[in-house]
């Protein structure tokens, strides 16, 4: 659920979505159905053996992101000893720190217009931190939780005997304590 009210997120963000989340994220929306993993995996799953597959959880990246690009080095056969920079948060969630500008920069043809700037290191610096998010991201609203639950719930079985793992972290049983969690921001 947290992916689909992310990708949501996003679009309204980038002015591409101006409907309530209770109007747009339903049971076939673009939102529910672009966030079930499980026939996104499928195809890799069945064209390559298990052994050539990695998937990473993003609770995984976000709790302990060094040992998760440790293993993605060794999984590629790459010096896992190398240091990246797993301190910063790119593409940060939220909301604009100044909405009347985000609504104007995210118009096409201005989009077209900030795409060239970017070339400029400076003027790269100055449009992300015209663009900058500051509050947090809001909570998934009660109704858009309830209505996407049992849709996820098989999802999350389907998906854990898919990758040979543990998925008790995304289960709805003790959905009111996760979902606490979650909109105070802990894991």
């Amino acid at each position: 659920i947290e992916r689909a009210w992310s990708n949501y997120l996003m679009l309204v963000r980038k002015g591409r979505e101006n409907r309530s989340p209770t109007d747009a994220m339903d049971l076939g929306s673009r939102y529910a159905i672009g966030s079930l993993y499980y026939p996104q995996l499928v195809p890799y799953f069945s064209a390559f053996p298990s052994d050539q597959i990695q998937v990473c959880l993003f609770e995984d990246l976000r709790d302990n992101p060094d040992a998760v690009m440790r293993d993605l080095c060794r999984f590629l056969k790459v010096n896992p000893n190398i240091s990246l920079p797993t301190h910063v948060r790119y593409n940060p969630g939220g909301k604009p720190a100044f909405p009347w500008v985000h609504r104007i920069v995210t118009r096409p043809p201005v989009m077209r217009a900030r795409a060239s700037l970017r070339q400029s290191p400076s003027l790269y610096k100055f449009d992300q931190w015209l663009t900058r998010t500051v509050s947090p991201i809001p909570p998934v609203p009660d109704e858009v939780w309830e209505r996407l639950a049992p849709l996820y719930e098989s999802e999350i079985d389907r998906l854990s005997r898919l990758i040979g793992r543990d998925m008790n972290v995304w289960s709805f049983s003790g959905c009111d304590r996760r979902r606490t969690e979650l909109n105070r921001g802990s894991p």
